[in-house]
């Protein structure tokens, strides 16, 4: 597991931190639970077949001052979690950060991982959106009240357009940092209705609260 390892090197920097680990369970029918104890990962259960509910849940149980959400299906780089901390430690007015996101290089052909980086890096640019990876002061992730579980998908854009609102009036101040990669499944990619399903998300707010019309990302064999 990557966040073990980038764990690890955390601790070589900051041999007192705590970090916590984190897995909530979102109603699935797999392993997942067992999976995650024998990592020695803290297992969260949420019934509620919702990923803005899973991720709340999940900030429920954490202990820390630092709030990090990341998909199961993301492997972090080792310098992934020291340079979160170092980020914070060195910059008192940042309270929300976001991190460069590209696609696992061996999931895809080059083609298709060409176009799937340069979509993320087009998301990046124009919503400033890490997307699978958030970042959070937890005194300003519930401040800004969390995600909203009326969202069943880009619930993450959703809680960054409120942070935009308190950029715009000097409240907060966000960045993405470069000195660390994430690298996201490329499974989405050998799903049907990908393109059609962002597009229908980004151009319809409605969509994103119908079950029905997320089901891309629940329905999943």
């Amino acid at each position: 597991m990557s966040l073990r390892q980038a764990k690890l090197v955390l601790l070589d920097q900051y041999p007192n931190y705590q970090v916590e680990i984190i897995v909530v369970d979102n109603a699935s029918k797999d392993n997942t639970r067992s999976v995650a104890m024998g990592y020695a990962c803290q297992v969260a259960i949420e019934e509620r077949r919702n990923v803005s509910s899973a991720r709340n849940r999940g900030a429920q149980e954490a202990n820390g001052e630092i709030l990090i959400f990341i998909d199961a299906d993301y492997r972090v780089g080792m310098n992934f979690l020291r340079e979160i901390v170092n980020t914070f430690e060195n910059n008192n007015d940042i309270v929300a950060l976001g991190v460069k996101v590209n696609v696992e290089p061996g999931d895809l052909d080059p083609i298709q991982r060409s176009f799937a980086n340069f979509a993320l890096f087009l998301l990046r640019l124009i919503k400033k959106v890490s997307f699978g990876v958030f970042v959070f002061r937890k005194g300003y992730f519930h401040h800004l009240g969390g995600f909203n579980e009326e969202f069943f998908a880009y619930e993450d854009v959703e809680l960054h357009d409120n942070i935009k609102n308190d950029l715009r009036r000097k409240v907060s101040k966000y960045v993405v940092i470069t000195d660390t990669r994430v690298y996201s499944s490329g499974r989405g990619f050998h799903r049907g209705g990908m393109i059609s399903t962002y597009l229908k998300m980004l151009l319809s707010r409605e969509s994103r609260k119908d079950p029905d019309k997320c089901a891309y990302w629940y329905e999943r064999n």
